[in-house]
């Protein structure tokens, strides 16, 4: 049963995380570098945006940093809550009166918030620099079903029991007394 396999568990935002996070940077990427910040101003305000020059600053910085910041999976929570407000002033100014489809229309940006929302409500997952740099440990199973835990990145690993969430921060040392049974 693969809903139980907790082996693979949190793997699966990944590629969600890493495609999201690249079409933002992107997209920041061009407002600053190819746009620069007078043409994304131009363009926001061609668009009806509020406050133009602001608003495309916050486009700006929020697409690009936040893009890179979600795609390595470093404090990506806030970036992706950020984005999805971003993406939800998008639909509802600029492209709700086009429809669904692109070119015109809501998809990629209905995509994007939804994809950012995930992000913000799950994590970045278990390949990124969240954990990386955390010391947290992965519980794993076991073939035999017996739970086992190791830190991400190493290959030692520690025997303890599975938890609700699945992760430890932390050395194993530290783990709680409640979490070991």
């Amino acid at each position: 049963n693969g809903s139980s396999d907790r082996a693979g568990a949190g793997w699966g935002i990944v590629p969600l995380r890493l495609v999201v996070g690249l079409v933002f940077a992107l997209h920041g990427g061009m407002k600053l570098f190819v746009m620069g910040p007078a043409g994304t101003v131009s363009a926001m305000t061609h668009m009806g945006i509020p406050l133009p020059a602001i608003a495309a600053w916050i486009a700006i910085l929020v697409e690009f940093v936040g893009g890179i910041a979600i795609a390595a999976g470093a404090w990506a929570r806030v970036p992706a809550v950020l984005l999805a407000i971003e993406m939800l002033i998008v639909i509802l100014v600029v492209k709700l009166h086009a429809g669904f489809f692109a070119p015109g229309g809501i998809e990629l940006e209905l995509t994007l918030l939804v994809g950012a929302l995930t992000i913000a409500a799950l994590g970045t997952g278990p390949a990124s620099l969240d954990l990386a740099t955390r010391g947290v440990y992965h519980v794993l199973s076991k073939s035999d079903g017996a739970p086992e835990m190791d830190l991400i990145g190493q290959q030692e690993a520690l025997v303890a029991p599975p938890t609700p969430a699945g992760y430890f921060l932390g050395p194993a040392s530290k783990i709680p007394e409640a979490a070991l049974g």
